[in-house]
């Protein structure tokens, strides 16, 4: 009896494992067939490449419209591009009247110079119409042919909420380092080809300066500064990162989406490119123009000892011999520590006291080429900017 058991388990277990080969096998066959329909569906819902995709996967999604273009006492309505059924669409929509309009889109004339892009749409009802589209940073403005409706739409505003000035934190003048000409202005400037951007974000709207350089990053073109505009306003998106709008007049001015890093750089997009920003000072509130042409982030120990000098003298009746200029390098920027020299013959007058040779002051030159000296509060340890340009 129980040879026979232990035959008729041996062959249970044997049809087990072969039923487990044929289920494993099959699985496997659908598990295949499973994933090639999966990455076909994959395949077909992701857009095309062409004109219109390039300009729509910036500004896909749904987003409110901006307070000063609502009409019908101020219904706020949503805008939104999106791609379905191997098509891009687009749809308005609110919260009172559900879908006011929509489209498919069928064709794309580029802009030039400025100009609206314009889009030739299919409506579901199957009404042919245009639609101009403006994209200006992070922000778009469309106007259709169909229901004549005109509105700008924030990208990523997606209640319509907002808050009076800008977070604390980004109250401040930042610049960039060099960048090139036509990614931040979207011109192939050869004689000009680099720009710094000072973007200075006040309690109340936004404002620059960019410079352009040549090639030698030395001689530069002031720029102008950025347009007037007012009642800035701000939202939070995500962690540290934050829209900014403001209005000139009655029409929005600009809206930049900011990602805060530190205490002392930010992030924001300026044209194709996304550009780091570094503080330009504690002790120094908003934007300040540069206008001399000597590169300050690539100065000899002597023109360093000559700059710092330039601050050192005023109000000082000792020369330049009466000190020591003591460099070097930390967290990659230049200090100079400037010591008094009581072994010269004007401290020695003085009555200074000998085999000593206490700090005068103390400096740096910041990641902006900027001349920084440092400075003990009641508040707590400060870097004010103390020279924006080169001097001796």
């Amino acid at each position: 009896m129980k040879g026979k058991i232990s035959l008729i388990t041996g062959f249970v277990v044997i049809a087990l494992i072969l039923g487990g080969c044929q289920t494993k096998t099959q699985n496997k066959a659908n598990s295949s067939s499973s994933d090639t329909k999966v990455a076909k569906k994959s395949k077909t819902a992701r857009p095309k490449p062409s004109d219109i995709t390039s300009t729509l996967n910036r500004i896909k999604g749904k987003f409110a419209e901006d307070q000063q273009t609502r009409t019908n006492g101020g219904e706020l309505t949503y805008s939104s591009f999106y791609w379905k059924n191997s098509a891009w669409h687009w749809e308005l929509i609110s919260e009172k009247r559900g879908v006011i309009a929509d489209g498919k889109v069928n064709s794309i004339s580029i802009g030039k110079a400025g100009n609206p892009d314009n889009l030739r749409m299919v409506s579901s009802s199957g009404e042919n119409y245009s639609l101009k589209l403006s994209v200006t940073g992070e922000f778009y403005t469309i106007q259709t042919t169909y229901k004549d409706i005109k509105g700008s739409y924030v990208v990523g505003d997606t209640d319509g909420k907002w808050t009076d000035s800008a977070p604390a934190k980004l109250q401040a003048s930042w610049r960039s380092g060099f960048e090139k000409t036509r990614t931040v202005m979207g011109d192939d400037d050869s004689t000009y080809p680099y720009i710094k951007v000072t973007f200075s974000i006040m309690p109340d709207s936004l404002t620059g300066v960019n410079v352009l350089y040549k090639s030698d990053k030395k001689a530069k073109l002031e720029g102008n500064g950025w347009g007037i505009n007012d009642h800035l306003m701000s939202k939070q998106v995500a962690l540290n990162t934050y829209l900014l709008k403001s209005y000139s007049g009655n029409e929005l001015f600009s809206v930049y989406k900011v990602e805060y890093v530190s205490s002392r750089k930010i992030r924001t997009r300026f044209g194709s490119k996304l550009v780091s920003l570094t503080k330009v000072g504690a002790g120094q509130s908003y934007a300040v123009s540069n206008s001399v042409g000597k590169d300050t982030t690539n100065l000899t120990k002597e023109q360093v000892k000559k700059w710092v000098w330039s601050d050192v003298r005023k109000n000082n009746e000792f020369t330049m011999a009466d000190y020591y200029f003591e460099q070097f390098q930390k967290d990659g920027l230049l200090y100079i520590d400037v010591r008094e020299n009581h072994d010269s013959k004007n401290m020695k007058a003085a009555g200074a006291a000998p085999s000593v040779s206490p700090r005068a002051a103390l400096y740096r030159i910041n990641e902006n080429g900027q001349l920084e000296k440092y400075k003990i509060t009641v508040d707590g340890d400060e870097w004010n900017v103390v020279s924006d340009d080169y001097s001796e």
